[in-house]
C-alpha cells in the first residue's frame, strides 16, 4: 500500500503528545516569502494546536530561529516574554523544548513540545525522546521532497514528449510545403467548363 509521508509527520507529533505527555507537538518548516524573508510553517501540529497546521512564525525573532543558530536544544519558560507576539497564543505556553534537524534545505526545520501547565516541566528524557523523533521528522521530510521531485520530474517529461511530437509535425509539414499547393494547382488545370463567378484564367 502507498503511504503519505505528510501522514507520518502527523502520527509523529501525536507521538511525541504522547510520549512526552505534551499539550501540543509541531514541526516547523523554514521555507522563503515572496519579499525575500524567510518564515516556519507549521507542516504539522497535534495536541490543543492541531487545528492550525499552515500557520507561520518569523525566523528573525522565534524559539525556533534562535534554535537553529545555536544548532542545539532550546527549552523556554514562557517564552511569550522575550517573544512577545506569542501572548496571542491560546492557551499559553509555560514551557517549550525546541530540537533542531537537517542541516540544509529542503529539511531545515524544529521540532516541538509545549506544556501549558505549570507543574510540567520538560528534562533530559524529553530531549532524548524529541531528538530521536527530530532524525525521524528529517528523514521524512527528505520522503516528501522526493515525492515532489518524482511528480515534477514525471511533469516534465510529459512535456517534453508533447513537445517532440509537435516538433516531429511542424518539421513533417515544413519539408512538404509545396505538397497541398501543387495539388490545387493540377485540379485548376484541369479543363471542365467555367466555374460560376470565377474571372481568372480559363473564364
Amino acid at each position: 500500500m502507498a503511504y503519505r509521508p505528510e501522514g507520518l509527520l502527523q502520527a509523529l507529533m501525536q507521538a511525541a503528545v504522547r510520549l512526552c505527555r505534551a499539550g501540543s507537538a509541531g514541526i516547523s518548516l523554514l521555507e522563503p516569502t515572496a519579499n525575500g524573508n524567510e518564515v516556519f510553517r507549521w507542516v504539522a501540529l497535534a495536541g490543543v494546536y492541531e487545528g492550525h497546521v499552515g500557520g507561520t512564525t518569523p525566523r528573525d525573532f522565534s524559539p525556533c530561529g534562535t534554535c537553529l543558530d545555536r544548532n542545539s536544544p532550546q527549552l523556554y519558560s514562557h517564552p511569550a516574554w522575550r517573544f512577545t507576539y506569542l501572548n496571542r497564543v491560546v492557551p499559553p505556553v509555560i514551557e517549550a523544548l525546541v530540537i533542531p534537524f537537517g542541516t540544509e534545505r529542503p529539511v531545515l526545520g524544529t521540532i516541538w513540545i509545549v506544556s501549558y501547565d505549570e507543574s510540567r516541566q520538560f528534562d533530559g528524557e524529553e530531549v532524548r525522546v524529541m531528538t530521536g523523533l527530530a532524525d525521524l521528522a528529517a528523514a521524512l521530510r527528505l520522503s516528501v521532497v522526493a515525492q515532489e521531485n518524482a511528480e515534477q520530474c514525471r511533469a516534465l517529461k510529459d512535456a517534453d514528449r508533447c513537445k517532440d511530437v509537435f516538433l516531429a509535425t511542424l518539421a513533417h509539414e515544413l519539408r512538404n510545403p509545396l505538397a497541398p499547393i501543387r495539388n490545387a494547382v493540377q485540379i485548376l488545370r484541369v479543363k471542365g467548363p467555367p466555374v460560376p463567378g470565377w474571372s481568372g484564367p480559363g473564364a
